[in-house]
C-alpha cells in the first residue's frame, strides 16, 4: 500500500506553552501571481493531552 506512493514527512517540532497548554503556530506561505511570497493562512493548534 505505501510502497506505490510518495509522501512528504514533516519533522517533529518543540511545542511551546501558554497558560500550561501546549500549542504551535502554523503559517502557510505561497507565491502570488507576481512571484512574491505572501502569507495566505495562519492558525493556532492547541494540543489536548488525553492520557498521562
Amino acid at each position: 500500500m505505501l510502497k506505490d506512493k510518495q509522501y512528504i514527512l514533516q519533522s517533529g517540532i518543540h511545542l511551546t506553552q501558554f497558560n500550561k497548554k501546549h500549542f504551535y503556530l502554523r503559517i502557510l506561505v505561497q507565491k502570488n501571481d507576481s512571484g512574491n511570497w505572501e502569507i495566505t493562512n495562519m492558525s493556532v493548534q492547541y494540543i489536548v493531552q488525553m492520557f498521562k
